[in-house]
């Protein structure tokens, strides 16, 4: 079985598979996929939720830009996959997201709401937006803009981790 530890060169320069996925300058976040990969139980207040997304971003992300999908009602090539998720789950009533309210569905419930989720992105939006990262909300699907964004950070010289579970990312990557 060969070791995690790779040759960079032929030098004694050596980086271990952790270390080459933390050394890229810029990442590029599916906020989508953010949006699932944050833990969080019901019965936590809205602040302490989006703290939890804020504290995630900046100690596995770094100088990065977060690219949100608008949920609006509009039609979409994933309103499959949302079925599905909102099949498995259940449906949540829309409630008025304030800092100091408390979250009393399970996330995944509560991420069913199209009007809960915008409302929870605009809060983690607020709280991620500083000199080192950025945020782009989209009117619908973000998968264009999350290439978009990937491609503008490599022609501008940073090296780029894109960090996405959507295999539509992948194959627009790949098409370019």
């Amino acid at each position: 079985m060969k070791s995690t530890v790779h040759k960079v060169n032929k030098d004694k320069n050596t980086i271990t598979a952790s270390e080459a996925l933390t050394s890229f300058k810029f990442n590029v976040v599916d906020g989508g996929s953010l949006l699932h990969k944050v833990v969080w139980q019901s019965g936590s207040k809205i602040k302490e939720i989006v703290s939890q997304y804020q504290k995630f971003v900046n100690n596995n992300y770094g100088e990065s830009i977060v690219v949100f999908g608008g949920y609006e009602n509009a039609l979409s090539t994933k309103d499959h996959e949302h079925l599905r998720r909102l099949m498995e789950t259940g449906r949540c009533p829309n409630v008025v997201l304030e800092l100091e309210n408390v979250a009393y569905f399970s996330q995944n419930t509560f991420l069913n709401s199209q009007e809960n989720k915008s409302q929870l992105i605009f809060y983690i939006a607020e709280a991620l937006t500083t000199d080192v990262c950025k945020v782009k909300i989209c009117k619908g699907d973000a998968d264009i803009e999350i290439v978009s964004a990937a491609i503008d950070a490599a022609i501008s010289g940073n090296s780029v981790m894109l960090r996405a579970d959507d295999i539509d990312v992948i194959i627009m990557l790949i098409y370019l």
